[in-house]
């Protein structure tokens, strides 16, 4: 994103909050401080997602205008795949369904190439959807690993690599870093 168009952004919610948000204001400091801080944020992301980011949170969220921080939150948010709010007992149970609906030994491939990302990397660490349909009804251990490794994955999904991190200031931490393990000697 540019400079005019985070303009165009602020402009647009300004316009959407009316009273409560005022940009451009009379005081040109405070507008070109505001456009500085918004544009570390923002810089990286495109104009036409973050317009479509404000689109969907505006209605949602009538009554304050948002700030840069919550507009990259909700944008983490939509980001979200659709199977990141599902327990890992709710996709075991949600699995049970599909095998004992649409199981079939010939179609096992098919059915697990259309489960849910995480539900289908824990079906795939377990060895696959026929381990899960033939085990025996009363064993507890596949439901067990199954959830085990579910929570696994979503949490390496979730705290992964960049801790959340925009590019642009994981760049600037990096080059603190370099420059003080420089100034330190160290190696």
């Amino acid at each position: 994103m540019n400079r005019s168009e985070l303009v165009k952004v602020l402009s647009f919610i300004s316009g959407s909050y009316l009273s409560k948000f005022k940009y451009p204001s009379e005081d040109r400091t405070a507008d070109s401080n505001t456009e500085e801080s918004w544009m570390i944020f923002l810089k990286d992301h495109e104009y036409k997602i973050i317009m479509a980011v404000l689109k969907d949170y505006i209605p949602n969220n009538p009554e304050w205008p948002p700030t840069v921080g919550q507009i990259m939150n909700y944008y983490k948010e939509l980001q979200k795949p659709k199977d990141a709010h599902i327990t890992a007992e709710e996709a075991w149970d949600n699995l049970l369904n599909i095998i004992r609906t649409r199981y079939s030994k010939y179609k096992a491939r098919q059915i697990e190439e259309g489960l849910p990302d995480r539900t289908k990397r824990a079906v795939r660490s377990l060895g696959g959807m026929d381990v899960i349909a033939y085990s025996k009804q009363d064993d507890p251990f596949p439901r067990k690993n199954f959830i085990e490794s579910y929570n696994a994955i979503s949490n390496k999904i979730e705290h992964g690599a960049g801790h959340g991190l925009i590019e642009s200031i994981k760049d600037e931490v990096k080059q603190l870093g370099d420059t003080l393990t420089h100034k330190q000697g160290i190696k």
